[in-house]
């Protein structure tokens, strides 16, 4: 009989570790899901910054290129690249973030809107691209107006990026 009850109370005892083991790694899991969340909305947040920081690098180039300095080829591929770069790794990261949140349909806006923020972006880069050469162009020649920079750096298919740009930053703080 003394058998029985200390057989029935290291079961009772080994049932509990197991549990708790269980709750434990449950635990780790769910706080290592929420530490890579937080990683790549961190991420996403650096990578919406820099490519504001770069897109106001290359405006001030526009700029100086009014008032007469030589912009160099170099300086100028080396702000595309980095702008393309920080897109494919903002792309990379939205797939990522969309991953990590599936099957939480309260996160379905947010990933849509990030994802049409960086389309958007894509889409003024793309522009960008295209006229910056043609602008640098005619800064050297004078011809060139403060407003056709502005309307090229600012505006994309009716859409301020500057807002844009900030309302993507904001997300990604919340996160």
């Amino acid at each position: 009989m003394f058998k029985a009850r200390i057989f029935w109370a290291f079961s009772v005892l080994a049932a509990a570790s197991v549990i708790q083991g269980v709750l434990g790694w449950s635990t780790l899991r769910v706080a290592d899901q929420n530490i890579q969340k937080g990683r790549v909305a961190n991420e996403l947040l650096v990578g919406f910054v820099d490519l504001s920081a770069e897109k106001q690098r290359l405006r001030l180039l526009m700029s100086e290129s009014l008032i007469g300095r030589q912009v160099s080829t170099d300086e100028l591929k080396q702000i595309k690249k980095s702008m393309t770069n920080t897109l494919d790794q903002l792309d990379g990261l939205a797939l990522r973030a969309s991953a990590l949140y599936q099957g939480n349909p309260e996160m379905n806006a947010e990933h849509a809107a990030r994802a049409n923020a960086l389309r958007v972006l894509r889409a003024s880069f793309s522009a960008l691209d295209s006229k910056v050469p043609d602008l640098l162009a005619a800064g050297q020649h004078s011809s060139i107006q403060w407003s056709d920079i502005n309307q090229t750096f600012d505006m994309t298919d009716g859409l301020d990026l500057r807002t844009l740009l900030a309302e993507s930053i904001s997300r990604e703080r919340l996160a």
